[in-house]
């Protein structure tokens, strides 16, 4: 499904580049450029939700452009809300797009886009903004009861916190591990060197850039920094944050297609004729370093030193075959990656690590509401609650301890 979204998002944006160039082998490629980031390129295929969410912001951008171009159908428009507001209750990173529609309504309040078409670019601005705001309590609304849900049902909650940093030392490490890390799985390095350059010529023939594409690539990619500001640590360990940011790249290369198609006759046809060859090598390049690190990502040695879950993956069967239902809340301990043997296990409950305070595991460990526990170390938890609980196993399974705590650890 996640690469089924993908596709028809990148099939919209093509549509969309394709309406400014009119050249369907270089709309093709520039697609192709931005969607070539082998992180991009992992999650397409995986059950993340970030993809989806970005698919359909370029299809809802798709449709808004088509809505100003074609004497500003509602048809046109009602379906950029749903599918912004789509993208918004996937992931709330996506909120910017129905943000920066309503900036640009405000702005043609102000007279801003005066030069465009009949002095304005908004007909009907009172109501533009009624459905706007329409999509964003929806999505607002829809947060608040998560967050209530998780409250109330007293689980853990998956929606994005802000993790703001506030000294430089930490700073400079979560940077440090992404420049080490991560910065090439955004994309390859052929990427930043042409994104670059693209970002050079459109400061050169400012003049000739449309003021729409311009104002609304601005709006988009501050509210992107403002993402990566609040969720910067985030960014330390999580690789997939970086896919709702990608925005600004597609706007990137839709802000080039305009302005090639207005430079590519007369006297600049050369600097047509040269980005076409960049580009044929750029995306050489990109498709290589992409199928190679989706190559490693799939590797079994790769795996195997990375994912320190995996003997959870069938372990499923086995609790349940033992009578463990899964609203049998479980604690997981030491466990290196947030959650992901609750995942694999299907389990509701908590997870802790190394670096959990004893006190806060004792606390855990002394609540009604959970009745197993699994331990991967069984030595860290001994050290923890030293109580032998050899009477208490449940199971054994890939190195995993399973306990049944419930009651047991208040005698």
């Amino acid at each position: 499904f996640v690469l089924f979204t993908i596709v028809m998002g990148l099939f919209f944006f093509y549509l969309l580049l394709n309406s400014y160039i009119k050249n369907s082998l270089v709309s093709f490629g520039l697609i192709l450029s931005a969607y070539c980031s082998p992180v991009m390129a992992f999650y397409s295929i995986n059950f993340m939700p970030d993809v989806t969410s970005l698919a359909f912001v370029l299809i809802a951008w798709f449709f808004f452009f088509r809505f100003l171009k074609n004497e500003q159908t509602k048809r046109d428009f009602i379906i950029f809300l749903v599918f912004a507001t789509l993208a918004a209750l996937i992931k709330i990173t996506s909120l910017i797009t129905l943000i920066a529609v309503m900036c640009l309504v405000i702005l043609d309040h102000t007279s801003y886009f005066k030069k465009q078409k009949n002095g304005a670019l908004f007909e009907n601005k009172k109501k533009l903004l009624l459905y706007l705001v329409y999509g964003i309590l929806v999505v607002l609304a829809w947060y608040a009861y998560s967050f209530w849900l998780t409250k109330y049902s007293k689980t853990q909650s998956f929606t994005m916190q802000t993790a703001l940093i506030t000294d430089i030392p930490t700073a400079m490490e979560v940077l440090g591990r992404i420049m080490d890390d991560h910065i090439y799985e955004y994309y390859p390095h052929e990427n930043y060197v042409l994104y670059a350059c693209l970002i050079g010529f459109m400061i050169l023939g400012f003049k000739f850039v449309d003021r729409v594409l311009f104002t609304t690539f601005v709006i988009v990619t501050i509210g992107n920094i403002c993402f990566f500001y609040f969720l910067f640590y985030q960014f330390k360990d999580h690789d997939y944050y970086v896919i709702p940011i990608l925005t600004s790249v597609f706007f990137l290369m839709l802000i080039f297609a305009d302005l090639l198609s207005k430079i590519k006759f007369g006297y600049f046809k050369w600097i047509y004729t040269v980005f076409l060859v960049i580009l044929f090598f750029n995306l050489k390049e990109s498709i290589v370093w992409t199928k190679r690190d989706l190559a490693k990502r799939f590797d079994t040695a790769y795996i195997k030193y990375f994912d320190k879950s995996r003997s959870y993956d069938d372990l499923e069967p086995k609790l349940r075959k033992l009578g463990v239902l899964r609203t049998d809340r479980t604690l997981s301990g030491f466990e290196d990656g947030w959650c992901n043997s609750l995942y694999k296990m299907d389990q509701i409950g908590y997870t802790f690590t190394d670096t959990t305070r004893a006190s806060r595991i004792d606390s855990l460990l002394t609540l009604h509401e959970f009745k197993y526990l699994v331990v991967s170390d069984s030595a860290k938890f001994n050290k923890v609650r030293p109580r032998d609980l050899k009477t208490e196993i449940l199971t054994t399974h890939r190195g995993l301890i399973v306990y049944k705590i419930n009651n047991k650890l208040n005698e």
